[in-house]
């Protein structure tokens, strides 16, 4: 498949509709893996240039609370990063086959769609505000659809409902993790 803007939306388009086949159209491209992450870097920032401007125009009066591009797009990266960590470890431990590099565009690929709904989302900001809210909450609930059936795929797993259990748990378990991690940085020492 030529890779143009034409055909990723296409590509997009049919990628919700059927992720599971979505995905593997992703992976049968071979991309070599310093372009997987190229594009996983390039979802980052492109997000968080959205994510800025977005912010810019919900609260123009004190942008200053908020962190800038640079920043944002780090913390999109990382968060994307251990995304993909995540799914290639925790699938692996219960038997999957799936590699890093296919979690790694997968979850670029992942990014790209909610790219295209967060500029929808922010052209709503701009003529509908209240159908923009309610693009986000659907954001999320494609966010993880998509990343169910992906990791579902990716490591040849049948049962779409156990790997949301695991995508839901491991979030949980994560997130828990990341709280006593930051709690016991934040401490005061006594």
């Amino acid at each position: 498949m030529a890779i143009t803007l034409g055909n990723l939306l296409k590509l997009a388009q049919f990628t919700v509709q059927d992720p599971r086949r979505g995905a593997r159209v992703v992976l049968a491209e071979q991309l070599p893996p310093a372009v997987r992450w190229m594009a996983l870097v390039f979802t980052a920032v492109a997000s968080a240039l959205l994510t800025h401007l977005a912010i810019g125009l919900a609260v123009p009066q004190e942008p200053a609370l908020f962190p800038g591009p640079l920043a944002m797009a780090l913390l999109q990266g990382g968060v994307m990063v251990l995304t993909a960590l995540a799914a290639q470890r925790i699938g692996a431990w219960r038997g999957g086959h799936g590699r890093l590099e296919d979690a790694v565009v997968l979850m670029a690929w992942l990014q790209f769609i909610l790219l295209c709904l967060q500029a929808v989302q922010l052209v709503l900001m701009l003529v509908l505000p209240p159908l923009a809210e309610m693009v986000g909450l659907a954001g999320l609930v494609l966010f993880l659809w998509l990343l169910t059936a992906f990791v579902a795929e990716m490591h040849g797993f049948a049962s779409l409902g156990r790997v949301f259990a695991g995508v839901l748990a491991s979030m949980f378990a994560i997130a828990l993790a990341m709280s006593v991690v930051l709690a016991l940085v934040l401490s005061p020492q006594v």
